[in-house]
């Protein structure tokens, strides 16, 4: 290996971090795999700084495994033809570098079957077919359709009366739902990156229990049930797979489609608070000390999920009670009829 994959700096000041960078060069030396990355330039340089400040050891190391697949399938995207495509280096990358970098820490090589991603999302018959049926719309797309994916059965009266269903967040805690469907909508659950601690003593996760874990962790949750309506932003080929969708809806006029949602439902649910966002994804390992409860509140639910959905570009509209509602009177789904969609719709069918 040549010097300039060598993390070690003499210069550097001797303690804890500068043991963990001669780890890690030991580690280079013995995995291939490791060295393959490192060819990166800017993985050379994400590597020593997580030598520096190891925020990662709180984690188990499946946990760390389970981070070190989502974040390679996340570094990279799906083209148009449903191909895997390199991306430009992003926070991905560099959290997949970091995740690579503590299992190197902790002995373990990157040919584990452990650290094998899954990439079968890639060219699937559905991928296939639906990067052709892209080609036989109609109407004049615009660079950010809203796109909702689903049974056509279901797609078609949307579109030709405006009929959709408004969902409860904590249905999506089901699980029957698939793992690209399903998530705990009411809470969001924070790691502590914890530097002092997993610096100095190395990883701990595997060895913690249930209470000294949650020193460690923290829970960001929602005081009420609230409704949410969710499409994705951009016509995007895996997502026909994750929604079990042989069609989707193409909203060539957001604006006017936000519009007519946020009254029709006003008209159902009078004094509720409206809001509609682009959905933000956020790596639950934190750097938790010193926030303090606002700064927390940034994490909340109704507008965050977790970077595992990244690739759904999610458009979010939520409505939140004016005040909380009774447990023993538990949301029930919504039915809006919004009239017809077929001036700037259309449906796209697999």
């Amino acid at each position: 290996m040549d010097e300039s994959t060598d993390l070690y700096d003499d210069a550097f000041e001797e303690g804890i971090q500068n043991w963990h960078l001669l780890v890690l060069n030991a580690a280079i030396r013995r995995d291939p795999v490791l060295q393959a990355i490192l060819l990166l330039p800017e993985a050379t340089q994400a590597c020593a700084d997580y030598g520096r400040a190891r925020y990662l050891g709180i984690l188990s190391t499946d946990e760390v495994f389970e981070r070190y697949r989502l974040c390679f399938a996340a570094k990279d995207a799906m083209d148009a033809e449903g191909y895997w495509h390199a991306a430009p280096w992003n926070e991905w990358a560099e959290k997949w570098v970091h995740a690579a970098a503590e299992l190197a820490l902790r002995n373990l090589c990157l040919d584990d079957p452990r650290a094998r991603p899954d990439l079968s999302f890639y060219r699937t018959p559905r991928v296939i077919q639906a990067a052709a049926a892209a080609k036989r719309g109609t109407l004049a797309w615009g660079s950010h359709p809203l796109v909702k994916y689903g049974e056509l059965k279901y797609l078609l009266p949307s579109l030709r009366n405006g009929t959709f269903r408004i969902s409860p967040a904590s249905s999506y805690d089901d699980p029957s739902l698939n793992v690209a469907r399903r998530d705990a909508e009411l809470e969001r659950r924070l790691t502590d990156a914890a530097f002092e601690t997993t610096a100095t003593l190395g990883p701990q996760g595997d060895n913690l229990s249930d209470e000294e874990r949650s020193l460690y962790s923290t829970a960001v949750r929602s005081a009420v049930d609230f409704y949410i309506f969710c499409v994705a932003g951009g016509y995007q080929l895996r997502l026909f797979d994750d929604f079990d969708a042989n069609a989707c809806l193409v909203i060539t006029d957001s604006f006017r489609f936000l519009s007519r949602m946020k009254e029709a439902v006003a008209e159902m649910l009078l004094g509720w608070h409206y809001g509609n966002a682009l959905v933000r994804y956020i790596d639950p390992v934190q750097h938790l000390a010193g926030r303090n409860a606002v700064d927390r509140q940034s994490f909340s639910p109704f507008f965050c999920k977790h970077y595992r959905y990244h690739y759904q570009n999610e458009i979010r509209i939520a409505w939140l009670p004016p005040t909380p509602i009774s447990q023993g009177h538990p949301l029930e789904h919504l039915f809006v009829t919004l009239g017809s969609l077929e001036d700037y719709c259309e449906i796209v069918e697999l």
